[in-house]
Parts: structure tokens; C-alpha cells; sequence
């Protein structure tokens, strides 16, 4: 285990969670954004997942497609 490793899941951890990647950057001390999206690669479907669970339109559509179906 090496000291990037753990910045880099840490990093990983908290974008999945609904950290904003700014906020990331900043706890990580880049100056550029590149360098934190760097510890921040993710796969297409952790993409889909957080802008499922985080993105306001997703959230609207959830709400309409239950009043649906009751």
C-alpha cells in the first residue's frame, strides 16, 4: 500500500458519496483540477449511480414516475 493509493480511494470514496470535486481538490491541495481528477477515475457505471442518486432532474423524474404508479 502506498500513500497515493490511499488518496486516491479516499478520493474515489467521497465523489461516490456525493462530494463535489471541488471540494475534493481542495482537501486533496491541487492547484489544478486535472491533477484531482487524476485520484478520481471512475467507471461508467459509478457515473450513472451518483448522477442517479445526486443530479435534481433524476430526482424530479423518480418523484412523477412514483406519483405514476400510485
Amino acid at each position: 500500500i502506498h500513500p497515493h493509493s490511499m488518496r486516491h480511494a479516499c478520493a474515489v470514496h467521497m465523489l461516490k458519496h456525493g462530494a463535489r470535486i471541488r471540494e475534493i481538490q481542495i482537501m486533496l491541495g491541487h492547484k489544478n483540477l486535472t491533477s484531482t481528477q487524476a485520484y478520481t477515475r471512475l467507471t461508467a457505471n459509478d457515473i450513472k449511480d451518483i448522477q442517479d442518486k445526486y443530479h435534481p432532474r433524476e430526482k424530479r423524474f423518480r418523484r412523477v414516475a412514483a406519483n405514476r404508479r400510485v
